[in-house]
């Protein structure tokens, strides 16, 4: 089949992109390249690279009419200023509107938008969090997210929306790991804020993806294992794989800041029988070992006080 990947060059997006064209598709991404990466994507004919923003309505649309594809995966965010609330408007909410326009006029048979948990907010009702726990983003880029996601259930007429997890592994230049690891090298002191999250590595979320692609589910999903892990272990996991001594500072979380984030994957695990597998080592090492062949020095957050580095230098 032909799949539009928005995105395509960024972290879930790219190997989402290496999976399907490893068992034969057709792969069109748009990236505008802000926070991904062209060297992601293979040399191949089986895919068609376009560097654009999805804010552009006319190249979305131009892309869309011209490959037709069979199913969007739409990966595309901007989060590399988390104080910039017009940028994260103009490309998770126009962006995501100029997306289901386009998949819809060109035909597209289905649509799979990947959300935020941060849509939860700080303080979650339950945990495991369920798929029907109310919304309370905060920040540009939960919020935004979020109003991306109701578009999609609107306008797409064979959705699916999948609320991640923490997913970490190789390629990936944002959240804790990446963090972690560009502080550990640079001698640069470490806050770890006493909070707890659900980590899902690459790997499994590609194998979910790829059934999602090929399903007719529609509906709200939860990409997540159901556990859940000290961020202080995290950080001692990837110490270890650098063979550094641990002395990261365990401070207070922010106020803004969930303690834990746990979601519920029932749902997901009795619709497609997908359960993650990949022990966090492994995948820690997969990722350090990512970071140490690429000599990755910058990377990025979408928190504007993140958990990993809280505090003054």
């Amino acid at each position: 089949m032909r799949v539009l990947v928005t995105g395509g060059a960024g972290f879930i997006g790219s190997h989402l992109a290496d999976r399907l064209i490893a068992r034969g598709d057709e792969v069109i991404v748009i990236d505008n390249l802000e926070t991904g990466i062209a060297g992601n994507l293979p040399d191949t004919a089986s895919l068609q690279f376009y560097r654009a923003s999805i804010a552009d309505r006319d190249v979305v649309r131009s892309v869309a009419e011209s490959h037709r594809p069979t199913v969007c995966v739409h990966a595309a965010a901007t989060y590399k200023d988390p104080e910039d609330w017009s940028g994260a408007t103009r490309t998770n909410v126009l962006g995501t509107h100029n997306v289901v326009q386009a998949a819809a006029e060109c035909g597209c048979r289905r649509l799979i938008y990947l959300q935020t948990s941060l849509c939860y907010g700080p303080s979650p009702a339950a945990l495991p969090i369920p798929l029907d726990a109310r919304l309370d983003p905060r920040g540009a880029y939960a919020a935004t997210k979020t109003i991306g996601e109701e578009l999609v259930r609107l306008f797409s007429r064979q959705w699916m929306s999948l609320r991640l997890a923490n997913i970490y592994g190789p390629r990936s230049l944002s959240g804790p790991v990446p963090n972690f690891y560009v502080r550990i090298k640079a001698g640069q002191k470490v806050y770890v804020a006493d909070t707890r999250r659900d980590f899902v590595f690459i790997d499994d979320l590609v194998e979910l993806l790829e059934m999602a692609v090929d399903s007719r589910e529609v509906g709200l999903y939860h990409a997540s294992s159901g556990y859940d892990i000290g961020i202080g272990e995290l950080y001692e996991t990837v110490a270890d794989e650098l063979g550094a001594e641990p002395t990261g500072t365990i401070v207070p979380r922010d106020t803004e800041d969930v303690a834990a984030l746990r979601l519920d994957p029932e749902k997901t695990r009795r619709t497609f029988d997908w359960h993650p597998s990949t022990p966090l080592g492994e995948g820690v090492h997969a990722a350090i070992q990512y970071y140490s062949a690429h000599d990755v020095q910058t990377v990025y957050s979408h928190l504007t006080r993140p958990y990993w580095s809280t505090g003054a230098d």
